[in-house]
């Protein structure tokens, strides 16, 4: 048992750790103390607010929990826009990559491993699995961030600007389709179709890092290109004035 409540105590500082970590992979942005607090704000703070309500008033706490879940990126667009000054169509990029990173790779590997211990211990032993769910997801993700050497700060180049587009609105669609998978996941009968739809979810966030790769090789690669040719056309110049 007291595993137990250590797990449940410590998996939200690892939700921040997540956010943070991930951030000063993917972007130079430094963590402001504001940041911090935000972040645990969000996952610690307001989350035992709503738990202790609950308990006092005696209500389902589940229907406010999921609300906040899905707004979370919201509000970390608004701190993007408006203490990091980044542009809006960046923030949102950036603001839904962090949640569905964490979000999407924790209910993947929630949904192999749970499948492989069963759903009776994972009950038993809640606090320690939903510890390391998110300590595995955290290596992870830093792990694919490193092979695909994702990085935000390459995005605020013109060229990327119609991509950023597209691939945002597939961000947010991509996470109101996975808070509806967690919130029908509670009926038992759609329990094995949430599963599902979660790891569709998460291999089509992982896709987006292959295009963006893709894109950058293919930005880096018109680069050179016109940098010989502007050499070459400054060598040509020169030899006519000679």
């Amino acid at each position: 048992m007291s595993l137990e409540i250590i797990g449940l105590i410590v998996n939200p500082f690892i939700n921040v750790a997540a956010f943070l970590v991930i951030l000063s992979k993917i972007t130079k942005i430094k963590h402001t103390c504001f940041f911090v607090a935000v972040c645990f704000g969000l996952e610690i703070i307001i989350p035992f607010i709503i738990a202790f309500l609950g308990h006092v008033f005696s209500f389902e706490i589940s229907f406010p929990s999921y609300t906040l879940s899905f707004f979370l990126p919201l509000f970390i667009v608004w701190y993007f826009c408006r203490v990091e000054k980044i542009k809006k169509n960046q923030s949102f990029l950036l603001s839904f990559f962090l949640c569905l990173s964490i979000d999407s790779s924790t209910t993947f590997f929630s949904v192999i491993i749970s499948s492989v211990l069963g759903d009776d211990f994972v009950a038993q032993y809640m606090g320690l699995f939903l510890t390391c769910i998110n300590l595995i997801s955290l290596f992870f993700m830093v792990k694919v961030i490193d092979i695909f050497d994702f990085r935000i700060d390459y995005l605020k180049r013109s060229f990327f600007k119609s991509q950023i587009l597209m691939i945002s609105s597939l961000y947010a669609m991509n996470w109101l389709i996975l808070n509806l998978s967690h919130w029908i996941s509670n009926i038992k009968h759609f329990n094995s179709f949430s599963s599902m739809i979660a790891t569709i979810c998460f291999l089509a966030f992982l896709s987006t890092l292959v295009t963006f790769k893709d894109s950058r090789e293919k930005y880096e690669k018109e680069e050179r290109l016109r940098q010989k040719n502007l050499n070459s056309f400054d060598f040509r110049n020169i030899l006519m004035k000679l």
